[in-house]
């Protein structure tokens, strides 16, 4: 080693860091100034808000998930469909309604219509004094049946109008997705992997359709009924309905414990997913180089890595929700045997009526059922609220390469190409091009030649405005292409790509793709 030198080692995850510090040390080492530049890139799997390395790039933070916003932003989807909203929401009411009169017509049939004893107690309906037990028989039956008819159809109208406005709002936020991903520059590609934006399009905007379904029968509709159901019980028997909160303290405690011990396995999960979809993704769409460097093992391998680490997550996540759920089921039923105690103890001094008790045990169940499905609204909300971050990240994600706010109109071009000192790196630290000028007149043909990676190709994609450059000028006829209409710049730049690439399509769609209105003489002749 030569004296005043030292060598040292650092590791990959600060390679970034280390390269901007190369960067400052030759500028110090040239005799410039060394100015404070706020643009330069730090680790691209670094948060940017809080600074977290994360595992992979595009992975949503999970310290800076905002869980109340991205429910809300959710909400303001449902704008455009407010009257079906309503309707919803109406009709939810309404069934829920009806599911409060089934306990009280029991308590009536029991205790007014099958007595074999004078312990009647008040009649709810004290309309139908005097009337024939058979013919009351008959009509407590029939509300019945009318009831439960009522109640399905009810689940019916809302089941196909939150389907009807989910998957609306589902084909609007897809359509602002992809509209979104084609204005972003290909910089933002450089660092994504494609299979996790598939996914983000494919699969996480099916979130919303499970909102819709929560909305019409899920969280909702169970808070509203754990409500109402605990209204009527106060009503029947405030003592008893005492007794049925006994369990509530051991419920909020055990849910709010596990939904911070299951909130990162959940994250996790979804994040190995999306990377495992982008790195299949990689292999399906490379078969032909993978075939060809005969390098299916190796590939097999490295998907059975990413495949375990999804495995032993999704384990994580099941374990510990097939051992909660069992445990509040239990901690539920200690509530009902206390009703059974306490109730069929007031039953048997004639205190209370055995219809009175039945309806109770009746709200009871609307009570203890709906409170323990919303001890599964924890996973539901993390799982929700991470694919909805996923997917207002790509939709807040700026477009960096923007039309200027009045574009020169190019619609025809002579061809005069001038670089005038042109800087551009994919990473600013490490520029491709560094102080590049040349100009090419009008029909001039010329080649670039030069070793791989050395921006042969980079020229060409500057040129056709797909990145920003760094310092310098580009520009086309004398007007600076990011002053020039971004339409109309690439129109007249025609570029034939190294691998070629075909859409799905016929022939004819593939040739004038890049004109739609081609005759066919023109599609011939090219």
């Amino acid at each position: 080693m030569m004296p005043g030198w030292m060598c040292c080692g650092i590791p990959t995850s600060s390679s970034n860091d280390f390269g901007r510090l190369v960067r400052r040390l030759n500028q110090w080492r040239k005799g410039e100034v060394i100015l404070e530049d706020s643009a330069d890139e730090v680790d691209p799997r670094r948060c940017s808000s809080c600074g977290l390395m994360l595992e992979f790039v595009g992975e949503s933070c999970p310290r800076c998930i905002n869980r109340s916003a991205a429910m809300r932003r959710v909400l303001e989807l449902l704008r455009p469909y407010w009257l079906r909203a309503s309707m919803m929401m109406a009709m939810l009411l309404l069934g829920i309604g009806l599911d409060m009169i089934g306990p009280r017509l029991t308590q009536f049939l029991v205790d007014h219509v099958l007595k074999v004893d004078g312990n009647a107690g008040p009649n709810p309906f004290p309309m139908l004094e005097g009337w024939n037990k058979l013919n009351l028989l008959m009509l407590v039956v029939a509300t019945l049946a009318a009831v439960q008819i009522g109640r399905a159809l009810i689940n019916v109208f809302n089941g196909r109008l939150g389907s009807r406005v989910g998957t609306s709002i589902t084909y609007d936020i897809r359509g602002r997705l992809v509209n979104h991903l084609e204005k972003l520059s290909l910089g933002y590609y450089d660092k994504q992997q494609v299979g996790s934006l598939v996914g983000r399009v494919a699969y996480d905007t099916e979130a919303v359709q499970g909102f819709m379904g929560q909305l019409t029968g899920g969280f909702l509709m169970q808070l509203l009924l754990v409500f109402f159901s605990a209204m009527m019980m106060f009503s029947l028997e405030p003592r008893l309905a005492l007794w049925t909160l006994l369990p509530a303290p051991l419920v909020l405690g055990g849910t709010y414990v596990f939904y911070k011990f299951v909130k990162p396995h959940y994250r996790r999960f979804w994040d190995r997913s999306s990377k495992q979809a982008g790195m299949l993704n990689g292999i399906l769409s490379g078969i032909r180089v993978v075939k060809a460097f005969a390098q299916e093992d190796r590939e097999l391998s490295r998907f059975q890595q990413s495949s375990g680490a999804l495995r032993d997550a999704r384990y994580k996540v099941d374990t510990s929700a097939s051992t909660f759920y069992p445990l509040m089921g239990i901690v539920f039923q200690i509530g009902g045997w206390i009703v059974w105690y306490v109730g069929g103890g007031q039953v048997l001094g004639r205190e209370l009526t055995l219809g009175t008790l039945l309806a109770f045990f009746g709200y009871l169940h609307m009570f203890y059922g709906p409170l323990n499905q919303l001890t599964h609204l924890t996973s539901w909300i993390t799982q929700f609220t991470t694919q909805m971050h996923r997917i207002f990240e790509v939709l807040d994600t700026p477009v960096s390469i923007q039309d200027a706010k009045a574009p020169i109109p190019m619609p025809d071009v002579q061809g005069r190409i001038v670089f005038d000192n042109v800087v551009f790196g994919y990473s600013r630290q490490n520029p491709i091009l560094k102080g590049v000028s040349f100009t090419i007149e009008p029909g001039q043909m010329i080649g670039i030649v030069g070793r791989s990676g050395s921006g042969k190709t980079t020229i060409i994609n500057l040129l056709s405005r797909f990145y920003d450059i760094d310092e310098g000028n580009i520009t086309l006829d004398g007007v600076d292409i990011r002053q020039a209409a971004k339409a109309d710049l690439q129109r007249q730049v025609g570029v034939v790509l190294q691998e070629p690439f075909l859409f799905r399509g016929t022939i004819w769609d593939n040739l004038t793709y890049g004109r739609v209105d081609a005759t066919v003489e023109q599609g011939l002749s090219a």
